[in-house]
């Protein structure tokens, strides 16, 4: 017997046996069975045309998968393990993108477009890229349809508000998208990505800021940097200052009289158009044109809108601060509806009071709690800004039709108005005004931190003062002038700063001044700032008087509100 033939044919029948089998063949065999696909995720990657070969990567509750995009932008990916919810991330050279699929069934669509990382970040509150790589078992819990929901109709009302209606167009997150490809034209949701193309190439705005500015107003640390709102991001700005973007404004002109329009009362809109730097004004339709100052970036002179001229500034979270030749002082900020729940929590305010009109307007302040309701609590009045006492007289704010809300006073018929911003930053700021013409400026509470030495501060201060104007106090703009202080030293131990203020911007005579943080006088104010008063030898070795000021600064808005002595009040407005 040939050995080496018979282990030879023996290994060849097992080979073709095994093959039979692998191949489904021979007798009673059976194919094994498929690989079970615990969930499904399918959508389109495009940014107003389709990303084709990108790779996408889903992170699910309990599972993972990757897949690659076709020509046309479509993937599919198969969880063997893992359920909904699930964050999911599309990278492609440069670009990244996120999303997110909510539910409880086995198949679910993602798009994954620019839009979908809008939503994603208002949802987080955070980088949707920080947001992606710590998603886990332990927080898919809160991605819910409900929370995703809210945050898609919050994008989409930022997205409206600057002419994109992507509501009409479909579900950004879950519709059918079909994105422009080879010979294929885009569908309406794809159309709707184009116009966020050309908004964003006008604006001079990219897709990050805008990603940023959406997720702040729900973000856990609201950034100090100012900027402007989400919603006027997608606007263009005037060329010398792209902080000043066309939009709606809130005005308000402390004055006295009922809370109307403008001239006899204290507050309207007035609409902006930063191409031809042209703003009109609500109450009787008349209109000024603002001229860029040569060489002061942010700063214009207003000519129109009633007569006279009016000296602007403007800080880069869009916070605009009016001086007119004619003696009224104002404010505008884009106007927002905000909700009243949004504003609960410690607020600190300064501005100018009285107790009836033969009076002068006098610097005051106040800390309090206020909470989702609009009830004020936990008063601390200063009349004086500096000697505070507890304040039990009910105060609450309720929601006004018109704009804004109503402070009201408990057994009082007057009702005060109140408007509030929240810049790009997330941060926010109220503004409150009297028909007797009292006003004031509120931001959150805070720890004041002491910068380090050599820190440059440059701006404007836009004055006022309390004036009488026909036998009655009012507060008349008297100057907008230039600042420039630098911080010698730093005081730790004090929580203060010694700092070189500019007096003479011809001569350049300095002097020297102390601030101290969180206090006002002597005692401990937590959010306010105090000048000491002193007599210095300034640059020139002459006697120099130092009065008393109190700072309240305005984080992430480009601006403090100061009062020095008993009766100027201005604000203090950082240069770009």
């Amino acid at each position: 017997m040939n050995v080496k033939k018979l282990m030879a044919g023996t290994a060849l029948a097992a080979a073709a046996s095994a093959l039979l089998v692998a191949c489904g063949g021979g007798g009673s065999g059976s194919s094994p069975a498929p690989t079970p696909v615990a969930l499904k995720l399918t959508g389109t990657v495009a940014k107003g045309a389709a990303i084709a070969g990108a790779t996408v990567e889903a992170k699910c509750n309990g599972g993972t998968a990757t897949a690659i995009t076709g020509a046309d932008g479509t993937y599919t990916l198969n969880l063997t393990v893992g359920t909904l919810p699930c964050v999911l991330k599309v990278t492609s050279g440069s670009t990244t993108l996120y999303s997110v699929a909510t539910g409880t069934g086995t198949k679910a669509t993602a798009n994954i477009t620019p839009i979908t990382e809008m939503i994603v970040a208002r949802f987080a509150g955070q980088d949707p890229a920080a947001y992606y790589s710590n998603f886990s078992t332990n927080n898919a819990a809160a991605l819910t349809a409900t929370a995703v929901a809210a945050a898609q109709a919050a994008v989409a009302d930022v997205l409206k508000t600057n002419g994109i209606d992507v509501s009409a167009a479909g579900d950004a997150l879950a519709g059918n998208l079909v994105a422009t490809s080879g010979s294929i034209t885009g569908n309406a949701l794809d159309q709707v990505l184009d116009q966020l193309n050309t908004k964003l190439a006008a604006s001079g705005t990219t897709l990050t800021q805008l990603v940023t500015a959406v997720q702040q107003p729900v973000s856990s640390t609201p950034s100090a940097t100012p900027s402007v709102a989400a919603e006027l991001l997608l606007q263009p700005g005037t060329a010398s200052c792209p902080a000043f973007r066309s939009g709606t404004y809130r005005l308000v002109v402390p004055t006295v009289g009922p809370t109307g329009s403008n001239g006899s009362a204290s507050t309207e809109t007035a609409s902006f158009n930063a191409t031809t730097q042209v703003i009109t004004f609500s109450s009787d339709g008349s209109s000024g044109t603002l001229v860029a100052m040569a060489g002061s970036p942010c700063r214009f002179t207003a000519t129109g809108g009633g007569g006279g001229t009016a000296d602007v500034v403007v800080s880069q979270a869009g916070v605009v601060a009016v001086k007119t030749t004619d003696g009224f002082f104002g404010v505008l900020f884009p106007e927002q509806k905000i909700p009243l729940s949004d504003l609960a929590g410690n607020w600190n305010w300064l501005g100018m009071d009285r107790q009836n009109l033969t009076d002068p307007l006098a610097p005051n302040a106040a800390s309090f709690t206020l909470d989702s309701g609009g009830v004020l609590s936990n008063v601390l009045f200063c009349p004086d800004a500096k000697t505070c006492a507890a304040n039990s007289a009910g105060l609450t704010l309720t929601v006004n039709t018109a704009g804004g809300y109503d402070l009201n006073f408990a057994g009082s018929s007057d009702k005060s108005r109140a408007f509030a911003y929240r810049a790009g930053g997330g941060e926010l700021m109220i503004v409150g005004v009297g028909q007797d013409g009292t006003w004031a400026f509120l931001t959150k509470k805070r720890t004041n931190t002491l910068p380090t030495a050599g820190t440059v501060s440059t701006g404007w201060n836009a004055g006022t003062l309390s004036t009488q104007v026909n036998g009655v106090w009012q507060q008349s703009a008297f100057d907008t002038s230039d600042y420039l202080n630098t911080i010698m030293s730093v005081d730790t131990g004090t929580n203060s700063v010694r700092r070189d203020n500019v007096l003479n911007f011809t001569s350049m005579l300095t002097r020297p001044e102390t601030v101290i943080l969180n206090t006002v006088g002597t005692t401990a104010r937590e959010g306010f700032d105090y000048r000491k008063p002193e007599t210095v030898l300034n640059s020139a070795g002459a006697s120099s008087n130092v009065v008393e000021f109190i700072r309240l600064p305005f984080r992430g808005m480009g601006f403090n509100a100061i009062v020095t002595g008993t009766s100027q009040f201005s604000l203090s407005v950082a240069k770009p």
